[in-house]
């Protein structure tokens, strides 16, 4: 059985160019740890975007699974 993993997204967050491309911004990982569910291992990313927004930086955290 495949999981259903559901996105949601900001829309302020998302930024198209002119070639209808989307820009990666750089990240950083503030931790990282591993944890055993049954037979499967994910991995947590706690991570910090920088967003600029009216000309100052604002933190935003996020959470990323990384199913292995």
């Amino acid at each position: 059985m495949t999981p259903s993993i559901n996105v949601v997204l900001p829309l302020e967050e998302v930024q198209i160019n002119e070639q209808l491309r989307i820009t990666e911004e750089p990240i950083e990982i503030l931790d990282r740890e591993i944890e055993q569910l049954r037979r499967s291992k994910f991995v947590i990313k706690l991570m910090q975007k920088l967003i600029y927004r009216r000309n100052h930086r604002e933190p935003i955290n996020r959470c990323i699974l990384n199913w292995r």
